[in-house]
């Protein structure tokens, strides 16, 4: 039984690999189930060989005992209707299972043994297998209740399809064996038969385990019918292709796309028409005989002296005729004397050498295209008549052994389109190559050479002692770094409150020393109807170049201007922000103060002025104070999103020593109603008098 109970945990096991999640979840194999029922039907005569009672094993016979060696040491065996009395006892079993021997004891069975055991078979006589095993039975109907039986097993008769099983308690397990051919279904439905992969057919002697979830409805758990489903969804594990080994595959097997295989894979007979195709084509290499004509888009390439003479058309026929020629007839020349007025229509040859010299006029009348080569022998002229010799340039000189070639437009019209003379007219008038300035290469230019413009240059092509005068010019000039670590100690005296007349004394940077820092650029000063200021397209920050040491019991006052030129696509968030950067000792910033966020400004607002004040300690008349480690500050105006902003002023002025004079008006009233009463005082005393 030991065997039974392995094969079915490896043929039910949870993971491809038991015991090992990873190997992910396992796919019940046909070939494992079939050992399954295989080991059970071989171990069926050895559980009829005896009946166990408790840990003794009953034998009719001693040979029986015998030939039943599959128990344990200490196993009891009892023979008890042995022909010979004597083998009828008790044994006891020796080795374990499988070896050993039964060995009687002194132990003797009651004499009343066979005859209660006789009783005890007259007793079943009258039961059925059904009796012994505890298995009802209900006929198949569309709906039954099992728990009308008491039984946990039952055995179903006839045949049809089941949808519902009754009501029993949540948890009550049944098996549902099939009893006659055809069997019977069970129908799937979630609110009574529950059943993993559909309707379950049940084929006679198949069973189906099914577990109650109270209510009448049913889930199917096993049984041999469902492993049976399950099963028949799988693919004989001999009838499909494996990943690997060699398998013989038979049918004809279409592939939607074609299947990679190693290089080599297939013989040329594999292929059908391959060979055929092949025994027509002309090899990249060995010795073939091509039949028919061949023509070629282009012309084969061949290794030289491929052909014989004798392979060439005509070849030979004009080599023969090339040798029985002088150099002129080979070359098709004629030799004539030149004169004044030609009539190159004379003559067959397209080739002429002309002997003596002749400033030639006309060359005769000779349908329009033809074109001849003159050689000068000596040299010659040929006079540009635009009815005549057309030469461009004007006379053409043709020296000895130079040539020109003239071409007909009928009519007695020539025209000059080329040769060595007309080449060489054209050659004398450019200047030598290895006097001109190269577009590439070192050179060395002699002479002074004027530019009707300023030539391009990389930058720092020349030094300052190739520019006349500049070192003079430069000699007591301050430096940028200099002139700004000048300002920035002489800056607080007077320094500049308008970005756009000193742009270069301001930047877009908040952080570091005046001397490292990057001017703006000068584009950024434009004038606007409020004169010169600094402009910022879109998002960006104007700060001075100076940073402003904060003394304590000093009082200073923060000025800002200014105006939106271009309004922003949002105004409303698009804001202008007026701020102090806090610097430490070493002009590293350590905090921000906005001072304010300017929203919704728009063209027609014009300029907006703010101004704050900053002292070490707060007071009452005290905007900002700097934060730890806050010792310098550089005022700021940032501004978001798009639009142009117009930076007018950002001045900083120490306000300690300045009175500010607030008379007390309530005094005043006092002292003229006094001088009021004393005036009419005097009055009434001048009119008394008077009178």
């Amino acid at each position: 039984m030991g065997q039974i109970s392995n094969l079915g945990r490896t043929y039910l096991r949870e993971y491809a690999t038991d015991g090992v999640p990873s190997s992910g979840q396992n796919k019940p194999k046909k070939a494992h189930g079939r050992a399954v029922f295989d080991a059970i039907t071989a171990a069926r005569p050895s559980i009829a060989n005896g009946a166990t009672i408790g840990n003794a094993v009953v034998f009719s016979t001693k040979s029986a005992m015998d030939g039943d060696l599959g128990h344990s040491a200490g196993t009891l065996g009892v023979v008890y209707n042995d022909s010979t009395a004597s083998n009828n006892g008790i044994y006891r079993k020796s080795g374990g299972s499988g070896s050993g021997s039964w060995a009687a004891t002194n132990l003797a069975l009651p004499s009343t043994f066979a005859a209660d055991l006789a009783a005890l078979e007259s007793e079943f006589d009258g039961l059925t297998v059904n009796d012994l095993r505890g298995i009802t039975s209900i006929a198949a109907a569309s709906s039954i209740d099992v728990s009308a039986v008491s039984s946990d097993t039952i055995r179903i008769t006839g045949n049809g399809d089941i949808a519902a099983l009754g009501t029993m308690s949540g948890g009550a397990e049944i098996t549902l064996i099939a009893n006659d051919s055809g069997g019977f279904r069970l129908i799937n439905d979630t609110d009574s038969i529950r059943i993993l992969g559909g309707d379950l057919t049940v084929p006679q002697s198949y069973s189906v385990t099914l577990k109650s979830h109270g209510s009448g409805v049913w889930r199917v758990t096993g049984g041999t019918a469902w492993v049976r489903a399950r099963l028949l969804e799988k693919a004989d594990e001999s009838a499909v292709v494996q990943l690997t080994g060699n398998q013989t595959i038979a049918g004809t097997k279409t592939f939607a796309s074609a299947p990679s295989v190693p290089d080599g894979s297939f013989a040329i007979a594999k292929v059908s028409g391959l060979q055929s195709a092949l025994n027509g084509m002309v090899s990249t290499s060995g010795d073939q005989t091509i039949s028919g004509t061949k023509t070629f888009s282009s012309a084969p390439s061949v290794p030289d002296s491929s052909f014989a003479i004798s392979k060439v058309s005509g070849l030979q026929a004009a080599l023969d005729d090339i040798d029985d020629r002088g150099v002129n007839d080979w070359r098709r020349t004629a030799t004539i004397d030149a004169a004044a007025n030609m009539d190159l229509s004379a003559y067959t040859h397209d080739m002429l050498r002309l002997t003596g010299y002749a400033e030639i006029e006309t060359l005769g009348d000779v349908p329009g295209g033809a074109e001849f080569v003159l050689i000068a022998n000596d040299g010659f002229v040929l006079k540009h008549d635009s009815s005549k010799i057309r030469v461009p340039g004007g006379d053409l000189q043709v020296e000895a052994a130079y040539s020109v070639i003239v071409r007909s437009y009928g009519g007695n019209i020539w025209r000059v389109i080329g040769g060595t003379a007309w080449a060489k007219r054209g050659l004398d008038t450019k200047a030598d190559d290895s006097a001109v300035v190269k577009l590439t290469g070192d050179q060395t230019i002699v002479g002074t050479k004027t530019f009707s413009s300023a030539p391009s240059v990389p930058d720092g092509s020349f030094a300052f002692a190739k520019v006349s005068g500049l070192q003079t010019a430069l000699d007591g000039k301050l430096e940028v770094a200099t002139a700004r670590a000048r300002y920035a100690q002489y800056s607080r005296v007077a320094p500049p409150i308008r970005p756009g007349e000193g742009i270069e004394f301001f930047t877009s940077a908040l952080d570091g020393e005046p001397s490292g820092l990057s001017a703006l650029p000068d584009s950024a000063a434009v004038t606007s109807q409020y004169g010169k200021v600094a402009k910022i397209d879109g998002a960006g920050t104007v700060a001075p170049v100076a940073a402003w040491r904060i003394e304590p019991g000093h009082l200073y006052r923060v000025r800002f201007v200014v105006t939106r030129a271009v309004d922003t696509e949002d105004p409303s968030n698009d804001a202008v922000r007026l701020g102090i950067r806090w610097l430490a000792a070493g002009k590293t910033g350590v905090g921000t103060t906005e001072l304010a966020n300017i929203l919704d400004l728009t063209v027609e607002d014009g300029r907006v002025e703010r101004v704050f004040t900053l002292a070490t300690a707060a007071a009452p008349d005290v905007d900002v104070t700097p934060p730890a480690g806050g010792i310098y500050f550089r005022p700021f105006v940032r501004a978001f999103g798009s639009g142009t902003t117009h930076v007018e002023i950002i001045q900083v002025v120490d306000a300690t020593d300045a009175v500010v004079w607030s008379p007390s008006v309530e005094q005043l009233q006092g002292q003229i109603a006094s001088l009021t009463a004393q005036l009419q005082a005097l009055a009434d005393r001048i009119e008394a008098l008077e009178a």
